[in-house]
């Protein structure tokens, strides 16, 4: 701990026949902690799946955890992956947006793109308003292509998965 590790995770840095190991990502992931990863594994999730997720394992105060995937798909869109009951369940990102708060797909635009600039410089990491306004835009398309406008019918379709 006096070294900047957690309490209550296991891993850390080991010394092997005189060389540094680091062993935490091997065990288990950081908890709460997102993690870009590019694995071809996720492509096999289905078609139109690329291999760039972001990984996080989310822990509860009473130790229980989930991990919870969001894949990148080759259309610009998203899926949001956790398993439950043996299975892993898939869902568009918009309709877990549009389940989450009643908001209009208008609202839901404006704060997806409200953090992000195209007056700031052009250099590597930055990106700009239009790639985050498109890619939220395909999101809501989605959304809309399955006829689910309202909080309930987002909360009726993800029902369904059980």
């Amino acid at each position: 701990i006096y070294h900047g590790e957690e309490a209550t995770e296991m891993g850390g840095y080991f010394i092997s026949g005189g060389l540094e190991r680091l062993i935490r990502i091997l065990i288990l992931q950081k908890r709460n902690y997102p993690m870009g990863m590019v694995r071809g594994a996720f492509i096999k999730r289905g078609a139109g799946y690329t291999d760039k997720a972001v990984v996080m394992r989310c822990v509860h105060h009473d130790q229980s955890s989930v991990t919870v995937k969001l894949y990148y798909l080759q259309n610009g869109s998203a899926r949001l992956g956790f398993w439950f009951a043996g299975r892993e369940i898939l869902l568009p990102v918009g309709i877990v947006l549009k389940a989450l708060i009643d908001t209009s797909d208008r609202e839901i635009f404006a704060s997806l793109t409200c953090c992000y600039s195209d007056k700031r410089e052009r250099g590597k990491g930055v990106v700009s308003t239009q790639l985050i306004g498109e890619r939220t835009q395909i999101i809501l398309d989605e959304v809309r292509a399955l006829s689910l406008f309202t909080r309930t019918q987002c909360l009726v379709h993800i029902g369904t998965f059980w």
